[in-house]
């Protein structure tokens, strides 16, 4: 994941997978993060910074243009400058990670091991107990889809669960999906669409 993520922005300047990374679960690392990007970009009307590229590949393809057209010392300064806000913003995100234990991606449980995962099925056994019939809700609306072997395609979107089944004949009815806490079912030739209230579980 970090592989692909450092590839997008070094080479291509796509940082939204970067930034979505942490944005969400480590609001104040995406403060200073955004703080940082906003002085880089004011750097360049105070010193010649006169390039722009998205990415080091376009950099890279710029970089005999603005060298002919005189702006080597602009390619110097943009070096420097990335180098320079490179640091600061890692020994930043470092210290307040480890000050204030931020569950960034790979740490405090945003990750799955074999240990994780005993330790989930013990402690969620008992949650699990207390659902209707011994099962979870994924496993009961599996269940109403007429099992695992009758599902081909899940798509789901911001209020609906879309299906694709075998045989549409298995799904159950309206009434079982209404206990269930959909607010409504609309069977089609080969799919149908599950309504409810809150984001899809399964």
């Amino acid at each position: 994941m970090f592989i692909s993520i450092v590839l997008a922005v070094f080479l291509t300047g796509v940082t939204e997978p970067l930034e979505f990374m942490f944005m969400f679960c480590a609001i104040p690392l995406y403060i200073v993060y955004a703080i940082l990007q906003g002085c880089a970009f004011a750097l360049a009307g105070i010193f010649h910074l006169r390039l722009h590229s998205f990415g080091n590949l376009e950099f890279l393809m710029r970089t005999p243009m603005s060298i002919q057209a005189g702006l080597g010392g602009d390619i110097i300064n943009f070096i420097i400058a990335c180098i320079v806000f490179f640091g600061i913003g890692y020994f930043v995100a470092y210290w307040m990670i480890g000050k204030f234990s931020y569950a960034t991606p790979g740490r405090n449980g945003n990750y799955t091991t074999d240990d994780d995962d005993t330790s989930a099925s013990s402690s969620s056994s008992s949650e699990t107990s207390k659902s209707e019939g011994g099962q979870s809700q994924p496993e009961r609306i599996i269940a109403l889809l007429g099992g695992r072997d009758n599902i081909v395609l899940v798509d789901a979107c911001m209020t609906r669960l879309r299906v694709t089944v075998k045989d549409v004949e298995k799904v159950a009815d309206l009434p079982a999906w209404k206990a269930e806490g959909a607010m409504g079912l609309v069977k089609k030739t080969t799919a149908f669409r599950r309504s409810t209230d809150q984001k899809p579980t399964c």
